[in-house]
């Protein structure tokens, strides 16, 4: 791979690459077609009728599975009118927004044109941490308390609110200049929405409610909204507990790993982003090391990728083939620290369930009431928990392994369960990080197996 005089190797952008780790999105999207093609197809439908019952879709799985890239991909493409046959209004908001519904009322007449909405006990609007997408739509990443922004004018703006408190399905008769264009919301972090009202259950019982959820879940507002909700693998089962109505298995994907060859072609393509110095080929290799060393886990890529950068900021952007192996290295380590995190991240008897994670992953996938009795035996076994406290700490250790990303879902009904970091089990039962060997300098190289995409 040649590059001229003025050309050469951008060390500088390689060192931001470092310096902001994974605070950011990749710089190269790569897979989840499949994906973005169901949820698509989602958008067409509501936008030809105009109104979508169990409109609620989810996309959970555990820290380091891609989550946040997918979402930003999505508002990149569907805010570009290259992509659509329809003109759909693409609107990102947190989990905040739900906490009062009229926050997210407001943000939902604003994103849809339809006028001001008073928030009670303010006069004008502020954006605490948003910021405005060029394109038009709301990029908050964050909650718009006492107001909205204006996307239009592309900064925020101060506004009077004239109307009272205005509900989701008294928007539907402000939706009049086009009542089937549809909206869609982006919901971050969707696993820290909470409560704002509670509800009788079956049994009497009260239960907790999200009123906007609900609703938006409903669709008995009659508004064309179809709400995306990204988070880690307890989500549907938060949301859940809180929309007053049956979220079916289908409503949800778990981000799994990603085939191996596009792996390939996002570390390919991102190294070359910093044009380094060196044959086409050592580059093509370099990406191959990235790739098998991934296991097809996007987070391993990433850090494999941020490996190759630091060892090419030390080499003045040089493809040696020699450095290639200081760099696997590096990210063997990066591995390791990922793991580590996600075992802390269970917290209390984490040693148990691990363990049972790492039994799922020999076993097959396991249901849920199989690996609560796992837990419960390993409690009393080796942590010394009684008998009558085994039961409800086997229950919250099995809510933080899926918080930690430890466990995740599969599907099915019932739902089965298994550890989805590709190599994590290993590292636990052997102590060591595995490393896949280097592809080699030239000559064919075997297949590398790859997992399905979801």
């Amino acid at each position: 791979m040649k590059n001229g005089p003025d050309n050469g190797p951008d060390i500088e952008g390689m060192k931001r690459l470092i310096a902001r780790r994974d605070r950011e999105v990749p710089d190269v999207f790569v897979g989840r077609e499949k994906i973005i093609s169901a949820l698509a197809d989602d958008v067409r439908l509501l936008a030809a009728s105009g109104g979508l019952r169990g409109a609620t879709r989810i996309v959970q799985g555990a820290p380091g599975a891609g989550k946040t890239a997918l979402l930003n991909e999505l508002r990149v493409r569907w805010t570009s009118p290259r992509y659509w046959d329809i003109d759909p209004t693409v609107l990102e908001v947190s989990s905040e927004s739900f906490s009062q519904a009229e926050t997210l009322v407001a943000e939902i007449s604003q994103a849809l044109d339809l006028g001001d909405i008073e928030l009670p006990g303010h006069g004008e609007a502020t954006n605490t941490r948003g910021s405005i997408n060029t394109r038009g739509s709301i990029n908050t990443r964050g909650s718009i308390k006492g107001g909205v922004a204006d996307a239009s004018r592309g900064k925020t703006t101060t506004r009077h609110f004239t109307s009272p408190k205005v509900t989701l399905a008294q928007l539907r008769e402000r939706h009049a200049k086009d009542r089937r264009k549809p909206l869609v919301l982006l919901v971050d972090e969707a696993q820290e929405i909470v409560p704002d009202a509670e509800r009788v259950d079956r049994n009497g019982e009260r239960a907790p409610l999200n009123t906007s959820l609900a609703a938006l879940h409903k669709g008995l507002h009659g508004l064309p909204i179809l709400p995306v909700y990204f988070g880690l693998s307890t989500t549907r089962a938060t949301l859940r507990a809180m929309s007053a109505s049956r979220l079916a298995v289908g409503t949800t994907t778990e981000l799994g790993p990603l085939p191996i060859t596009d792996c390939e072609m996002g570390a390919r393509e991102t190294l070359r982003l910093y044009r380094p110095t060196g044959p086409e080929a050592e580059l093509h290799r370099w990406a191959r090391a990235c790739a098998d060393g991934s296991f097809g886990w996007p987070q391993h890529l990433h850090n494999n990728i941020l490996a190759c950068c630091t060892v090419l900021v030390g080499s003045e952007g040089d493809l040696l083939v020699a450095s290639l192996d200081e760099a696997m290295t590096k990210a063997a380590e990066m591995r390791r620290e990922y793991y580590d995190e996600r075992t802390g991240a269970v917290g209390s008897f984490a040693a148990t369930g691990v363990q049972v994670a790492v039994q799922t992953s020999a076993r097959g996938p396991m249901r849920e009431r199989e690996i609560l009795a796992l837990m419960r035996t390993d409690l009393v076994r080796e942590e010394g928990v009684s008998e009558d406290e085994a039961r409800p700490q086997a229950a919250k250790l099995f809510d933080r392994v899926l918080e930690a990303g430890v466990l995740h879902s599969v599907g099915g009904s019932p739902a089965r369960y298994e550890c989805p970091i590709p190599s994590y089990t290993s590292y636990i039962e052997t102590g060591r990080v595995p490393i896949p060997p280097l592809p080699p300098t030239s000559g064919p190289r075997a297949s590398v197996s790859s997992s399905p995409e979801p």
